[in-house]
């Protein structure tokens, strides 16, 4: 009878391991969250933006949900009246999240390998973040200790390191997809070496959507670096022409003075109008000693009759011109611009004589080139 009751409980076992084998089964316990509130399984669309994937309603401060994820995938947990959210990795077998409401990123996932393993490699990150916060609170009490100050260096190499180290040691391993792609996000390192790092990881961890996306953020990287020193202190400006509010072609070569400053900007872009009044002063300062100003709008298409009231309200009196194209402006794409304000200033014979100069050292650098 023992003989029998030990091979049915061998069978429920071995039923329930393979009944989650072809399958996930998310089960999470969400103290304090009411029940009627929505969980949402998210992924990220190719612009970067989170998107439903299932739903779930939390019932008795729990919820679930099951699917089939042919190949493990970073996934996003968010819920109703909870602020930001949980990464995940999502693998067919049995799941758990203890959800922690009021920080919900802090929330524990356990119960698959991968998972597990990401638990712990995060775990061993706060730690060393903890010990810099600890260390540089020490340094800011006692700022020449010698000791602390070389013990926060140390550990914030280590802590820069740490992802590099696992991604050399685990080139088969989806979580070292995971922290390239935070290594991209946090922008510690250079592209040509997150690239490197990129190469090393095997074909298995390339065919994921996440490697796919990572080679497409890499592409676009390298675009924008190679782009970013297009026109570089020293360089002839590049001419170029657009539209005039009033619909008529104007190009630099037409209105250069002893000093011009090219200014990429937008009626939306809330540091561009935070600057404006800098550079009006500086312009009704200087344009009867012989200063120009061309301002590229970089608005959308739609967005016109904001771009010619923004340049009334913000008394900007001089030449303005835009392709209305937003991010596809080509006088952007030739002089490398991928943010704005941007700002270029150039003498009489067109060379970039200064790039990115903001109040008042911009004004500084206007005067010491017309006196």
């Amino acid at each position: 009878m023992k003989q029998l009751i030990s091979i049915i409980l061998l069978c429920l076992i071995f039923s329930c391991e393979s009944e989650i084998k072809d399958k996930y089964i998310i089960q999470a316990q969400a103290k304090g969250v009411y029940n009627g509130m929505r969980a949402y399984l998210q992924v990220k669309n190719e612009y970067g933006q989170l998107v439903n994937k299932d739903t779930a309603i939390v019932i008795d401060e729990k919820f679930t949900f099951k699917g089939v994820q042919p190949t493990p995938e970073i996934h996003y947990l968010s819920i109703t009246g909870v602020t930001k959210y949980k990464p995940l990795i999502l693998e067919n077998g049995r799941i758990k999240i203890n959800v922690y409401k009021d920080s919900l990123q802090t929330s524990v996932v356990t119960g698959t390998l991968l998972n597990n393993t990401y638990q712990e490699y995060k775990q061993n990150e706060r730690a060393l973040q903890q010990r810099i916060e600890k260390l540089t609170l020490q340094l800011r009490n006692a700022p020449k200790s010698t000791s602390t100050y070389k013990a926060l260096i140390a550990s914030k190499k280590a802590l820069k390191q740490q992802p590099i180290t696992y991604i050399n040691n685990n080139n088969d391993s989806y979580i070292s997809a995971l922290l390239i792609d935070q290594i991209l996000t946090n922008k510690t390192t250079g592209i040509n070496d997150i690239e490197a790092l990129f190469n090393t990881l095997t074909p298995h961890i390339k065919s994921t959507t996440l490697a796919q996306q990572i080679t497409k953020r890499i592409d676009k990287q390298k675009i924008i670096y190679k782009n970013q020193n297009k026109v570089q202190v020293g360089d002839i400006a590049p001419n170029f022409s657009a539209y005039t509010p009033a619909g008529k072609t104007l190009a630099l070569n037409q209105i250069k003075g002893k000093i011009t400053l090219i200014d990429f900007w937008a009626s939306w872009c809330r540091p561009c109008r935070m600057e404006n009044p800098y550079v009006v002063k500086t312009y009704h300062k200087y344009h009867k000693k012989g200063l120009e100003i061309i301002s590229i709008s970089l608005d959308k298409p739609h967005q016109k009759s904001d771009w010619i009231k923004a340049i009334k309200t913000d008394n900007m009196t001089w030449h303005h011109i835009a392709n209305l194209a937003y991010g596809a402006d080509p006088i952007a794409q030739k002089y490398g611009v991928t943010s704005i304000p941007t700002t270029f200033v150039i003498d009489s014979n067109g060379k970039v004589v200064a790039k990115n100069l903001r109040g008042r050292q911009l004004e500084y650098k206007i005067a010491e080139l017309l006196y």
